[in-house]
């Protein structure tokens, strides 16, 4: 009788150990599916745009991506948000031997897509300077921003015809470093009731592919980690910092 019970007790226990191990493995196996698939999604190369004028006043956009040993120091170029819901349009990026983003869609196609993008999801991507770290070839050499200014909503330009490599608003003469992003003149420090201390211009996070071209990270939309487009982001003060020594900005401690 006891023999009995030892062996029922014995098996239920095999069973529990071996139902425990299945769901084990079944959790490492799916939870790093889903986790490889979701940081694939999280990241994509970058499209910039470059506007082509025609003899006819016609305007059009030549696509290209953005790839590191293409791109001159001390350079801006146009991209809209690789996440945002113009570039969902856009045919995702394979991983054959067409490089040409301008094969994926016609030539009134870009263009459209250009035009009817939304100012929201306007950014700027910068080669920066010598000076600043812009010569050498790795993913430290560049920058990409929101290129809405918080405050008027226009589009910033970039500019490095003074003191330093900067982004200017032509409406209410803001002026962004391009080092960091942070705003060292105009109306963003205090105009905006969200934001408190110093301020900024949203960024993008990038990295680089095997290739040599530039991926930019989803952005988290937080407004003290890449930043609200439209609205700001906050950096902290031993962030500005690091950059105190970019000649743009008239560092204030």
């Amino acid at each position: 009788m006891f023999d009995s019970i030892r062996s029922r007790i014995t098996v239920a226990i095999l069973v529990v150990a071996i139902g425990a191990i299945l769901v084990t493995f079944a959790i490492a196996y799916f939870g790093g599916s889903v986790k490889s698939g979701s940081n694939a999604e999280d990241y994509k190369r970058i499209i910039t745009y470059t506007p082509i004028y025609k003899t006819d006043r016609e305007t059009t956009y030549n696509f290209s991506y953005a790839r590191i040993q293409d791109i001159s120091s001390d350079s801006p170029a146009r991209l809209l948000n690789p996440f945002g819901k113009t570039m969902a349009a856009f045919p995702q990026v394979s991983t054959g031997s067409n490089n040409n983003p301008n094969d994926r869609m016609r030539e009134d196609e870009r263009t459209a897509l250009v035009i009817n993008a939304d100012a929201f999801e306007q950014y700027i991507l910068i080669r920066l300077p010598p000076e600043l770290g812009g010569n050498v070839d790795s993913v430290s050499a560049f920058r990409a921003y929101s290129n809405l200014d918080p405050g008027s909503k226009c589009l910033l330009r970039y500019s490095s015809e003074f003191d330093g490599a900067v982004l200017l608003d032509p409406c209410h003469n803001d002026i962004f470093r391009v080092s960091d992003g942070y705003s060292c003149f105009g109306k963003i420090v205090s105009g905006n009731p969200v934001l408190t201390g110093y301020n900024a211009i949203p960024r993008l996070r990038l990295s680089v592919d095997d290739q040599g071209y530039l991926l930019a990270a989803r952005p988290d939309g937080q407004p003290s980690g890449d930043g609200t487009v439209g609205e700001g982001r906050i950096m902290p003060a031993e962030e500005i910092k690091i950059f105190q020594n970019d000649p743009s900005c008239d560092f204030e401690s």
